[in-house]
This record gives C-alpha cells, structure tokens and sequence, in this order.
C-alpha cells in the first residue's frame, strides 16, 4: 500500500510540472505562431498519457484495456466542453465554464454508468465530432501582434495550468480504473488555457484557438484506440511509443493540411 502511495505522489508531481509546463508551452506557441498549430498541438496526449501509465504501473494492464473504451468517449466531450464553453462566452467567463464543466460532468458520468465498448465509444465520438467541428469553424482563424511572454508570465501559466492537472489527478485516484480514466481525459488542458488565452487576448483569440482544438483532440482518441489494439500485439511499453507515434503523426498531417488552407 505505502508503494502504490509513494507512486501515486510521483504521477501527481509529474502531471502537475510536466502538465503545467506542456500547457504553458503551447500558449506560448499559439501566441507566436498563431491559433491553429496552437490548438492542435493541444490535442496530443498529456494527462491521457500520464494516467494511463500510472494505472498500468500501480494496477495492470487488463486495467488499462478495461479503461480505454470510456477513455475514447470521453476525450470526444472534450471537444463538447469547448463548444459550451464558446458559445456560452458572451454571458461570462464563470457562467460559460460552469456551462461547460456541467455538460462533461453529466455525460462523463453517463459514459462510466452506460460502460461503452470501444465500438460504440467510437461511434458516440464521432458524433460528438460532427456536431462539434462545424460548430467551431464558424470563428475565424487569427493572429495576434507580436506579443512577448515574461518568465514570469510564463511560470505563472504552468503552475495554474499544473494546479488544473493535478487535481483532476487527484480525484482520478479513488475512483478505479474507468473513473480513473475518465479523469484522466478531463479538459485541463483545454479548462487552462481558454482561461488564460481569454484573460490576456479576450474572446477573438481564444475563440480561434478554440476552433482548432476539437480536431487537436483527434489525435488522443487516434492514441488511444491504437492503444487499445497494440497492447496485445507488442506489449504496453512499445504500445504507448508506437501509439504516440501515430498520434504525432495525425498532428502533423492536420497542421499541413491547416497550412494549405
């Protein structure tokens, strides 16, 4: 027991510096290179990755594979939270999280209560997808005037953005593996950064990394469903490698064809 505490202590320091510094890095890089390859970016797995080594680590594997089907559905409300949360931003920043945070806490709990299979974890995100996306597209791409970012603007970023990982992290802990995983895709990536992208550039800005970020978070689900599929194949640790991999790659892709546009 005192083992799995100490390396559930280390998950926590870990989701919270790697998580913070991974989501302050990508504002950052949204600021200077503008809203698309900042969302996208987003996307790629962080927390989701995180979570799922430590259930690996301190349960098993058959754990894992037992999580990945909700894991799948979940990461597709993501895109839905961002949604509520833009289109509910004229009311106000505290009316348009609570919005959002009440929209993926009720079909998050619905998600763990119905236990999808994988098959139908995909179907329900591709719907999810198809409502979410063209929704966002109707902002417009943007890009800001060259702005600077202190080290201490920076620093800030991370430990809020960390403090959002972390504790979703640790309500994650108790819960067991589906809620585990369920946790594990909570939008604290996405929760941070809108706030702080809104409170330095207001809506316009946010808004068009906003847009971006549903098509981002394709990238998890492509980790994920690899995932699933590979850890009997190769094993986990190459599964997650591999699996990353291909999420990268789905990034890349997506932000050549971004370019083109």
């Amino acid at each position: 027991m005192g083992e799995i505490m100490d390396l559930f202590w280390i998950k926590l320091i870990l989701s919270f510096f790697i998580g913070g510094t991974y989501i302050a890095f990508t504002i950052w890089i949204a600021e200077k290179f503008g809203s698309k390859i900042g969302g996208i970016i987003l996307g790629l797995p962080s927390t989701t990755l995180v979570s799922l080594i430590f259930i690996a680590w301190t349960q098993d594997v058959s754990a894992v594979l037992t999580a990945l089907p909700t894991t799948t559905a979940a990461l597709s409300v993501s895109a839905l939270f961002v949604s509520a949360f833009i289109l509910s931003y004229r009311y106000g920043i505290k009316i348009a999280f609570s919005i959002a945070f009440l929209i993926w806490g009720s079909l998050g709990v619905l998600l763990v209560l119905l236990k999808l299979d994988l098959l139908f974890s995909i179907l329900f995100a591709i719907g999810i997808y198809a409502i979410t996306i063209p929704i966002l597209n109707r902002f417009p791409d943007k890009k800001i005037d060259n702005t600077t970012s202190s080290h201490a603007e920076f620093f800030y970023r991370a430990i809020f953005a960390g403090s959002v990982i972390f504790t979703a992290v640790l309500l994650g802990k108790y819960l067991g593996p589906v809620w585990g995983g369920v946790f594990g895709v909570f939008p604290a990536g996405f929760t941070s950064s809108l706030y702080l992208l809104s409170n330095k550039h207001g809506f316009g800005f946010t808004a068009s990394v906003a847009r971006t970020m549903p098509l981002g978070s394709i990238g998890s689900v492509v980790f994920v469903i690899a995932l699933y599929y590979l850890i009997s194949i190769v094993g986990f640790v190459p599964a997650i490698a591999i699996s990353y991999m291909l999420s990268a790659v789905y990034a890349i892709l997506l932000y050549f064809i971004f370019l083109n546009k």
